[in-house]
């Protein structure tokens, strides 16, 4: 099944919000965007992992294909992740000291992708930080056999599911007194927690099972399709600076988990207008997405996403006094670094990684006629 370029350009600007948004803020070059609170960017990324997956895997036997999906899976997440999370461990030397309690206990859910699942604050921020909403989508991987079945039969009670879901993890949150600090909070339970964001990831999966049903609705001439992209990102933006703006400190009348899930996540329902209207790929907007650099940088946002943050600590805890002197052209090098890094990752880690694991064959199939055609098949895909 062939890649949706445009979609994958738009990861590259997803991931290179977080990377304004950390290099920005307070603790680092003080660069605020006031306008949107960027962290939008990564229910973006949820919605749209939900959306490609059920695209990629539409017809999937699971009696017979599961090896296939959970090969992919891991060829997607674990190079490139285990890679950051050594390098990280040698130039901070953040070795732990105990083996299965306190920091022993941290690594270990770090390298096993299971910090999120896990709601003890500190423990889904430690190490490389970012890998936390991987941790988050290794849970998703896991229940995506259940959604997509009900995606498959029912899409519209999938998308209403997601926001009912949302809606009773909010009000139990504020019935039991979960606010914006303590232990744990609201950050700990509606932000990070797996349990909660799935409803994202769902909403992907049954927008793309709408597509169908959208198909006779969107326009065919070229003018048409282009005039529907810029609508969908104008919705998009504006229903990010909404949220944003009604979750502002002493404008904000709702509970705090319902905030921190508003103000991180409310554009979720106008990201799944956007997908659905950019897979078609008609207008002038999809075709200038189809640009080869620009989707060779969205394959790379993966490992964007996971590395600027190390870089980010690298230069303020071993040039902390030049970079404090020299804060713009820091800034740019971080940029630069970040991207540049990411890319030496994305070609000589990700994609030979990927295509290796990929490769495996199950020792009770090896040889197998079925295995050599499954395996062909995800290498495609």
């Amino acid at each position: 099944m062939s890649q949706i370029d445009s979609l994958t350009s738009l990861r590259f600007f997803a991931a290179f919000a977080i990377v304004y948004a950390h290099g920005g803020s307070p603790a680092y070059y003080f660069y605020p965007f006031p306008l949107i609170d960027l962290r939008h960017a990564v229910s973006f990324f949820f919605v749209l992992s939900g959306f490609i997956l059920a695209y990629a895997y539409e017809g999937i036997d699971w009696k017979k294909d599961w090896s296939r999906f959970a090969l992919a899976r891991v060829a997607r997440l674990y190079p490139v992740h285990l890679t950051i999370l050594a390098a990280y461990v040698l130039i901070f030397h953040v070795y732990p000291t105990r083996s299965f309690t306190g920091d022993g206990y941290y690594l270990l859910a770090d390298v096993l992708l299971i910090q999120a699942w896990i709601p003890i604050p500190g423990l889904w921020t430690s190490y490389n930080g970012t890998a936390w909403s991987i941790s988050a989508e290794m849970a998703f991987y896991i229940a995506f056999p259940a959604l997509l079945w009900a995606a498959r039969r029912r899409p519209l009670a999938l998308l209403i599911g997601a926001a009912l879901w949302v809606t009773c993890a909010t009000l139990l949150a504020n019935r039991f007194q979960i606010g914006l600090t303590g232990e744990p909070n609201a950050w700990d339970l509606v932000y990070a927690w797996p349990v909660v964001r799935v409803a994202e990831f769902a909403a992907g999966i049954a927008s793309y099972r709408m597509t169908a049903r959208v198909t006779p609705m969107m326009p065919n001439s070229k003018w048409g399709a282009t005039s529907a992209e810029l609508l969908a990102i104008a919705l998009m933006l504006l229903v990010m600076y909404a949220c944003t703006r009604v979750t502002d400190p002493g404008v904000s009348i709702l509970s705090p988990s319902a905030e921190v899930w508003v103000r991180t996540a409310g554009s979720a329902p106008a990201t799944c207008v956007l997908l659905v209207v950019f897979f078609f790929q008609r207008g002038h907007v999809t075709q200038l997405l189809c640009w080869r650099p620009l989707v060779w940088l969205g394959g790379a946002s993966y490992a964007l996403y996971l590395i600027h943050q190390p870089i980010l600590k690298f230069q303020f805890r071993y040039f902390a006094d030049w970079t404090k002197a020299n804060q713009q052209t820091a800034y740019l090098l971080y940029l630069v670094a970040a991207i540049g890094i990411a890319s030496i990752l994305f070609a000589f880690v990700e994609i030979p990684s990927r295509r290796w694991i990929r490769s495996l064959t199950p020792s009770r199939w090896a040889g197998s006629w079925l295995t050599k055609k499954l395996y062909r098949s995800a290498r495609r895909t």
